[in-house]
């Protein structure tokens, strides 16, 4: 995509498209280095599974080989009905769950539920940024914070 939006950017504006390249380019390996660290970072908790308030992770579930038990709801603006719950229930004992997350701007009321018939702890993993500053770092540290919610809470000794 960074390379895509360089060569439109440079098509548009030729004076500047080396720029644009150079720009792209330095992007990519920032996000590369990125990549690297919260790999790194997940490693040694990615095969502890873990289960999120609704079902929005799945591409970096995948992309770093975690092990996502299940979702309380496919959509936030749905709640989950109470058959899904005890299936939810009986997962987080079978699979012995270690981390239920929650999400800021929702009410954990589902998962403290599940908490408390479960023992499972309890995380939280904001995948909007809600109190991230604007600004060039901001997916980075979005990215990173995530990789940080999933760690700090999967990690032994919390």
């Amino acid at each position: 995509m960074l390379a895509a939006l360089a060569e439109r950017l440079a098509a548009i504006d030729p004076a500047n498209a080396e720029r644009y390249r150079a720009n792209a380019a330095d992007a990519l390996r920032r996000l590369e280095k990125l990549d690297e660290r919260i790999a790194a970072e997940l490693s040694p908790v990615k095969d502890q599974p873990f289960v999120v308030f609704h079902d929005a992770y799945g591409a970096f579930v995948d992309h770093y080989g975690l092990d996502q038990a299940g979702y309380v709801t496919l959509s936030p603006e749905r709640g989950a009905g109470a058959g899904h719950l005890r299936e939810v229930i009986e997962g987080v004992r079978q699979r012995s769950v270690r981390c239920l997350f929650a999400e800021p701007q929702f009410n954990p009321a589902m998962l403290e539920a599940i908490r408390a018939d479960t023992g499972a702890r309890m995380g939280v993993l904001d995948p909007l940024g809600a109190d991230l500053e604007p600004g060039p770092d901001a997916y980075a540290r979005l990215m990173s914070n995530l990789a940080a919610g999933l760690k700090d809470c999967l990690a032994d000794g919390r």
